[in-house]
C-alpha cells in the first residue's frame, strides 16, 4: 500500500491534533512529533489519511513517550531490590512497677524531622508480626466467607475494575499511547486510566522486563574517505527505562499509589485526600503529650456525607492512608565484617518501619478525636483572648497613622499642583511613601490580631470519625497497605495504611487500645488500668509486598484493598457500587 504524501498545512494539523492518533501525555518530555514536509500534486492529506499514515509510523514508537524498541544509550543499571526486615522484639507491660517510657523527652531529642533510632521504636512497645495472607488479617463474615473478593467476583464494579488491571503493561502503555498492534484490540482503560498513566511514568525508571543492554561496532571515523576504516565497541540499550529508581522523581511513585487506591474506595464513596496540615506547619503532625512530631504521610482516605449540599457537609473519617517513600537503600555501609556493603542495615530497616507506626498513630489520634471538639479560647492564656495592651491604642497603632498621614499629605500635594510642572517629583514621592505604609499596615495588624498560643491541629472542614469502629469498643485497629489505608473492623477498631517502597504495596494494620492513643496524646496513664494485659502493646500485622508492575501482583494488591473496604463499610456495602467516577477518582468536586 503506498502512503499519501502530506503538505505542510496538513502535518501542521496532525501535529496540532496528534490526541487521536498518538495520544497524550501529561508530560510532554520525549514525545514524538511527525515532521514530514512532502506534497502532493492531488492536493492535501484528508483526516482520514494523516491518521492512516501516523498509525502506521508509529506502531511499535512513542510507548508514553518511550520506544522501547529503538536503539538508544544505556541507561545506569536497575536498581536492585531488597525489602527491610526487623527482627521482632519482646515487648513489656506497663504497670506502676514498670511505668512507661518518658516518650516526650525521648523523641524531644531527634534533632531533625524523622531521624528515629532504635530507641524510640523499642519505647513505642508495638509488637511487630511477621508478614501474612491478607485473608489473616481480616476477620471472615457472619456466613464464614472472606471480606476479600475472589478474582472472578460477580460484584460488577469490582469486575470492571480488576479487568482494567489485569492485563500486560505494553498492551496498557500502547492503549494510552494509542499505538496497538495492528490486529490487536486497545483494552479499555477508564476507572483505572489515571493509575495507567501514573504508572507509566513509573516504568521509565523500574521496568525491566523489556531491557536488553548489548554491545555493537560502529566505525571510528566514517566521514574520511581513502582512509583505513576501524571499529570499536560502543553500549547500547533497547527497553523501556530512561534511568534507574534513584532517578525517579517522587510524584511518580505517589500519584501511582494514589490512583490505584482511589480506584478502590470511590466504589464506596470515598476519595483520597492530601493529609491535614495547618499552614503554619509543614507536614502531619503526632502528638506526644505536648510534643508536636512531624511525622511523613502521603494522604488518607475520607469518606464523603451523605448529604454534599448541606451546610457542615464535611468529609469524614479518616478511613485509612496512605504511605510512600523514597528510600531505595537498605544495604549497611561497607565495613570490615562486611566489606562488599551487601547486608541488610536494621538501623534502616527500624527507621522505615518507625514511619509506617508513626503515620498510624497519627491516624489513630485523629479517630479518637470522634465525639469530641478541639482545646476552645476559654482554655487558652489570657494573652491570646484579651488586648495585650491594656486598653490603650497599641505600640504599632501610632507608627500606623504616622505614615498613613505621611502619605495622606504627599497625595494632597499633588491633587493641589497636577498641572504643576514638579508633577512627576511628586509621583516618586509617593511611590516612596507606598513602601513604609504597607509595612506599617502589617506590623499593626499583626499586633491587633488575637492568636492562639499555638495553630490547632483540628481540621475546620473534617467530621472525625471512627469509622467502621464497633461503638463502645476500647481497641482501634490501623491497618496499613504500604500506600497507607485506614480501617476498622467489628469487634475492634482498626487503622490500615497502605504503605509504598519501590513500585511494591502492603497493606498493614495496627490494633491499639484507646488507653494506648490517650498515654500516646496527653501522656498520662489511665486512671484504672485496663483489664486486657496487651493494652499498652499495639499489634502491628502486614501483608506481603505486592508488585505494581506484575499483572498478578497488582491484581492481588486490588483485591486485598477492596477487602479492607469491603470489612470497614461491611454496614454499607449495598451502597458500595454508586457513586463511581468514570476516572477513578471519587467526585473530587463534590465537597
Amino acid at each position: 500500500m503506498q502512503l499519501p504524501s502530506l503538505t505542510p498545512k496538513a502535518c501542521t494539523m496532525a501535529r496540532e491534533k496528534k490526541s487521536w492518533f498518538v495520544g497524550f501525555d501529561k508530560k510532554p518530555t520525549g514525545s514524538t512529533t511527525i515532521t514530514a514536509t512532502a506534497t502532493s500534486s492531488g492536493g492535501e492529506a484528508g483526516h482520514g489519511d494523516v491518521a492512516q499514515l501516523a498509525n502506521q509510523l508509529s506502531v511499535g514508537a512513542n510507548i508514553g513517550g518511550i520506544d522501547p524498541e529503538k536503539e538508544r544509550d544505556p541507561p545506569a543499571r536497575a536498581t536492585s531490590l531488597v525489602f527491610p526486615e526487623v527482627k521482632q522484639t519482646a515487648t513489656t507491660r506497663w504497670s506502676d512497677d514498670h511505668p512507661p517510657p518518658n516518650l516526650q523527652a525521648l523523641f524531644a531529642s531527634i534533632q531533625r524531622p524523622e531521624v528515629y533510632l532504635t530507641e524510640h521504636l523499642r519505647a513505642l512497645n508495638c509488637d511487630h508480626q511477621p508478614s501474612s495472607p491478607i485473608e489473616t488479617l481480616l476477620p471472615p463474615r457472619d456466613d464464614e466467607t472472606s471480606f476479600v473478593p475472589a478474582k472472578t467476583s460477580t460484584n460488577e464494579e469490582f469486575a470492571k475494575r480488576v479487568a482494567e488491571l489485569d492485563i500486560s503493561n505494553d498492551a496498557a502503555f500502547r492503549a494510552l499511547s494509542r499505538t496497538t498492534r495492528p490486529g490487536d484490540r486497545a483494552p479499555r482503560l477508564a476507572n483505572m486510566r489515571k493509575f495507567w498513566m501514573a504508572l507509566n511514568d513509573m516504568a521509565q525508571y523500574w521496568d525491566t522486563s523489556a531491557d536488553n543492554y548489548y554491545i555493537t561496532k560502529v566505525p571510528t571515523d566514517p566521514d574520511t574517505p581513502g582512509h583505513e576504516m576501524f571499529t570499536k565497541d560502543v553500549k547500547r540499550y533497547k527497553g523501556r527505562r530512561t534511568g534507574n529508581g534513584s532517578d525517579m522523581p517522587e510524584i511518580y511513585r505517589a500519584d501511582a499509589v494514589n490512583a490505584f487506591v482511589e480506584g478502590v474506595t470511590a466504589a464506596f464513596k470515598c476519595r483520597v485526600n492530601p493529609p491535614f496540615v495547618p499552614k503554619e506547619r509543614f507536614a502531619p503532625t503526632m502528638q506526644i503529650n505536648n510534643l508536636e512530631q512531624p511525622i511523613r504521610l502521603t494522604s488518607v482516605v475520607m469518606r464523603l456525607p451523605p448529604a454534599l449540599n448541606r451546610p457542615g457537609a464535611f468529609l469524614e473519617g479518616p478511613v485509612m492512608g496512605v504511605l510512600e517513600r523514597t528510600t531505595i537503600d537498605f544495604y549497611s555501609s561497607p565495613s570490615r565484617s562486611n566489606p562488599q556493603g551487601t547486608k541488610i542495615s536494621p538501623r534502616k530497616s527500624e527507621h522505615d518501619l518507625m514511619r509506617e507506626i508513626a503515620a498510624m498513630l497519627m491516624i489513630a489520634q485523629q479517630r479518637a478525636r470522634e465525639h469530641k471538639g478541639p482545646a476552645t479560647q476559654a482554655e487558652e492564656p489570657w494573652y491570646s483572648t484579651k488586648p495585650r495592651w491594656g486598653g490603650g491604642p497599641g505600640s504599632k497603632i501610632p507608627e500606623l497613622q504616622q505614615a498613613e498621614d505621611d502619605y495622606n499629605a504627599i497625595i494632597n500635594r499633588m491633587n493641589a499642583a497636577l498641572d504643576s510642572p514638579d508633577m512627576p517629583q511628586w509621583e516618586q514621592e509617593r511611590l516612596a511613601a507606598v513602601k513604609p505604609v504597607k509595612k506599617a499596615r502589617a506590623k499593626a495588624k499583626n499586633w491587633t490580631t488575637l492568636k492562639p498560643k499555638i495553630p490547632s491541629l483540628w481540621s475546620d472542614k473534617t467530621n472525625y470519625m471512627a469509622i467502621g469502629k464497633p461503638p463502645g469498643s476500647p481497641y482501634d485497629e490501623v491497618s496499613t497497605v504500604h500506600y497507607i489505608i485506614l480501617q476498622a473492623f467489628t469487634d475492634v477498631t482498626q487503622i490500615f495504611l497502605v504503605s509504598c517502597l519501590f513500585h511494591h504495596v502492603s497493606i498493614l494494620k495496627l490494633t491499639i487500645h484507646d488507653a494506648y492513643t490517650e498515654y500516646l496524646t496527653t501522656g498520662s496513664m489511665p486512671e484504672q488500668t485496663p483489664a486486657e494485659e496487651d493494652w499498652c502493646s499495639p499489634k502491628l500485622e502486614r501483608t506481603e509486598w505486592y508488585d505494581l508492575l506484575d499483572q498478578e501482583g497488582r491484581v492481588e494488591a486490588f483485591r486485598s484493598i477492596w477487602g479492607v473496604m469491603e470489612y470497614l463499610n461491611q454496614d454499607k456495602t449495598a451502597s458500595s457500587s454508586e457513586g463511581v467516577s468514570t476516572d477513578g477518582g471519587a467526585q473530587s468536586d463534590a465537597v
